[in-house]
């Protein structure tokens, strides 16, 4: 069945109504609202990335109905859990900007497996796209204050195809085996540094951030920028055939967060990277002509 609604009506409200295999169609306009999808199998189409427009503005420390602060996980502008979710054609914001005032203020979270957004723009600052699962350690902490739906340990599939995705830190962050085909990746405005992926994968894990035929662009008083660091041990991101526009991405590429001694463990990969490094640290991988070879969609997303 389809559903067609304007911005003078709730998404949410749509949402409990649909069931597998419906069609949401959002028209153009911006819906001010906080949106937790847990259907399965369902499409949400709006008019254009820059026509339809879901916002919201919560940050970490901002106080919760529950008189705790609402943490990253709560900050969420647009929330998937459900399976096979695709949406379409819709820019998803969370206002609270710049990071130095507000913190971490996520625009959207995915913990489902399956899940594909094309033609659309993420806009944030820090922490603005979580690719989840939460890290094992987070998902104890949290027991008492996340939602049981939320604690999923389970292994989640994500095709960004065709997206615009800005911020500033970390701004691309989780464990979601996530494949990144065709987007422009934009780091905002951000004077001291700033980092594109944050991964925290297991080590089980083959495939964790996989960036291909992506511009990767930035406000011109970035100096400092680094295509990644690891959030937890084993965390992994590849950059293929990737174009740099400008030079903000320090020489060294990626960080190793701070003294953690996560070098010895993170995945960090390249391949035909436009990037003027002198070399990459001896913890960077650079792919040769058949080991890029296993890095395509239906490999990266086979049956776990």
């Amino acid at each position: 069945m389809e559903y067609r609604i304007t911005n003078n009506q709730s998404i949410s409200d749509s949402l409990e109504r649909m069931n597998d295999g419906d069609i949401l169609f959002l028209d153009e306009g911006i819906y001010q609202e906080k949106v937790k999808i847990i259907n399965n199998n369902i499409k949400i189409i709006g008019k254009g990335p820059d026509k339809t427009f879901i916002v919201n503005k919560d940050y970490s420390p901002k106080i919760h109905k529950d008189n705790k602060e609402y943490n990253t996980f709560r900050t969420y502008t647009v929330m998937v859990t459900g399976q096979n979710v695709e949406i379409e054609g819709i820019s998803i914001k969370n206002l609270s900007t710049p990071a130095n005032k507000y913190g971490q203020a996520v625009a959207l979270h995915v913990l489902g497996d399956m899940f594909k957004i094309s033609n659309s723009g993420l806009f944030g600052a820090q922490d603005t796209l979580f690719c989840g699962p939460l890290p094992i350690n987070l998902q104890t902490k949290y027991i008492d204050f996340l939602p049981t739906d939320e604690l999923t340990s389970a292994y989640s599939r994500q095709l960004y195809e065709s997206c615009y995705i800005e911020g500033d830190v970390d701004f691309i962050f989780g464990a979601g085996i996530s494949i990144f085909d065709n987007c422009h990746i934009h780091s905002i405005e951000n004077n001291i540094h700033g980092y594109i992926s944050a991964p925290s994968h297991n080590s089980d894990q083959e495939f964790g951030f996989t960036f291909i035929n992506c511009k990767l662009t930035s406000s011109p008083s970035n100096k400092n920028f680094f295509l990644g660091r690891p959030w937890r041990d084993y965390g992994k991101s590849t950059f293929i055939n990737c174009t740099i526009e400008g030079d903000f991405i320090s020489k060294l590429g990626f960080d190793p967060w701070n003294n953690s001694g996560r070098d010895k463990t993170a995945r960090f990969e390249v391949y035909n990277i436009n990037i003027n490094t002198s070399p990459f640290p001896n913890w960077v991988k650079v792919l040769d002509e058949d080991e890029v070879k296993k890095y395509t969609l239906n490999n990266i997303f086979k049956l776990i």
